[in-house]
């Protein structure tokens, strides 16, 4: 019985060696120029697009654009590789942005008042 409970243990360690993380190569669509969050600054979303497939209605002329997540999963237009993704260089302030307009109103309220406080 004890051998069986190494047998185990050892087969779990070399199980555990092997691990691999998929896709970790791979581009993330939120750091793409072509990638347009849900709402103003919301990156979490799985609604967001993709600016690069879409299609337009001739009638209205608004431009219809496609899932972000949906177009990595097609083959036929992005992939999983990210064959369509070109690296956008204002991510970082994107980010910024977005965390900013995520704080708490009471934090933000609280902020303020001491800043008015400190030139009264």
């Amino acid at each position: 019985m004890f051998i069986l409970y190494i047998l185990i243990i050892c087969n779990l360690l070399q199980n555990m060696n092997g691990l691999e993380i998929k896709n970790v190569n791979y581009p993330e669509c939120k750091n793409c120029k072509y990638y347009k969050p849900d709402s103003l600054f919301d990156y979490t979303s799985s609604l967001s697009k993709c600016k690069y497939f879409g299609k337009k209605d001739i009638i209205s002329g608004k431009i219809l654009y496609d899932y972000a997540d949906l177009s990595r999963k097609d083959e036929n237009k992005c992939g999983i590789e990210g064959k369509c993704f070109e690296q956008d260089t204002t991510v970082d302030l994107k980010f910024i942005l977005f965390k900013l307009t995520n704080i708490s109103p009471y934090l933000f309220i609280m902020i303020f008042w001491s800043y008015y406080l400190s030139y009264l």
